[in-house]
């Protein structure tokens, strides 16, 4: 009888897996590293604590904040991993320091993003902090706009900003930095000068957990806490947030709809970045998966396992391998590269993951 009735449990969990708008094996995962610590190495050698942002440069180095060590780590496209920013600093105290990358210290490295001149962008809490590639003196870091250790909601220049619980980055096309402003529930605008300027939400005035998005104007639209953000080459911005749980898009007109969250069903959405036929690649530490959103709002799971009506179809872990076999515990940041092969940070295994296309 236990065999029988296990034996239809488990027909009916494949029936459901299999009917879920699964996509075909098209990316095959690889673990660079795995772990918790901190340690500098090749490969599985490396160790880091609650890796968040990352992103690839037009070498294939990749950049991640460690945001349990504080510091910013380089890893090559031979897997070979460095501290490339960041040192120890006071633990247990509000502490921050700019100066030369390797002397500066950082709060809470949470995301990252590069300019054209591959500088360094970092949200460090309430701060946004710039790491300046110079191969004649050396790289050093400055702090652009907010405080390291002072939260609130201001804009402004320099310092004279504020921002609370900054997340997700990235740039604009015209040089200009986005930012998740997670604590005030708006996306902010600086640039390269350090000024401030906020470009959608109400601060300070977020959704609540049982409210739906309304679109409309983006000065006049509520969002959830925002977790992360991408740009389009003509300036659409694509953002996600929890708390209610939603893939939103501004367009170049400043107009706010949603994509995906029309309804309270749904895992939280992380990570975001655009391949290069238009469609949104998401990341969810809830559901353990990554999706794809076409343009046209189809969406598809292409990696991890997930949770499906009342059957919970969830399995943690840092397996490699194609769609089926392909495990997360909690990713968090993603990022593409121009051969749109997926990098993506996963702090419930410290690990770094690589999904390459299949050809």
């Amino acid at each position: 009888m236990a065999r029988k009735l296990f034996s239809r449990i488990m027909v009916i969990m494949m029936a459901v897996f299999m009917s879920s708008g699964c996509a075909a094996a098209e990316y095959k995962f690889e673990t660079i590293t795995w772990g918790y610590g901190f340690e500098d190495g090749h490969g599985r050698e490396a160790k880091f604590a609650y890796p968040h942002g990352i992103v690839v440069d037009r070498q294939g180095n990749l950049y991640v904040a460690d945001r349990g060590n504080r510091r910013i780590r380089k890893i090559t496209p031979e897997g070979e991993v460095t501290t490339f920013a960041g040192s120890e600093g006071r633990r247990g105290h509000q502490f921050h320091r700019d100066g030369p990358s390797e002397n500066a210290v950082f709060l809470q490295p949470k995301d990252l993003a590069m300019d054209e001149d591959g500088n360094l962008y970092v949200g460090d809490k309430h701060a946004i902090r710039k790491i300046v590639m110079d191969t004649e003196n050396g790289d050093y870091v400055i702090t652009v706009a907010g405080i390291p250790d002072k939260g609130g909601y201001a804009d402004g220049k320099g310092n004279e900003a504020r921002f609370r619980s900054l997340r997700g980055l990235a740039m604009e096309p015209d040089g200009n930095l986005l930012v998740a402003d997670m604590g005030n529930g708006v996306v902010r605008r600086v640039t390269p000068a350090g000024e401030v300027s906020t470009v959608a939400g109400i601060p300070r005035k977020r959704l609540s957990h049982t409210e739906l998005p309304v679109d409309g104007p983006a000065g006049e639209v509520k969002f959830g806490l925002i977790l992360d953000l991408c740009v389009a080459a003509d300036g659409t911005i694509y953002l996600t947030h929890s708390g209610p749980n939603a893939v939103r898009k501004i367009d170049p007109d400043g107009n706010v709809s949603t994509l995906v969250g029309k309804t309270k069903s749904g895992g939280v959405p992380s990570g975001i970045c655009l391949d290069a036929d238009g469609n949104l690649i998401v990341v969810s530490p809830t559901r353990r998966t990554v999706s794809r959103i076409t343009p046209e709002g189809e969406v598809e799971t292409i990696a991890g396992y997930m949770y499906e009506d009342a059957l919970v179809i969830v399995r943690s872990g840092r397996d490699s391998g194609p769609f089926r076999r392909a495990r997360f515990n909690s990713p968090r940041g993603i990022t593409i590269d121009d051969n749109g092969v997926l990098y993506i940070t996963d702090d419930g295994e410290h690990s770094i993951r690589i999904g390459r296309p299949r050809k």
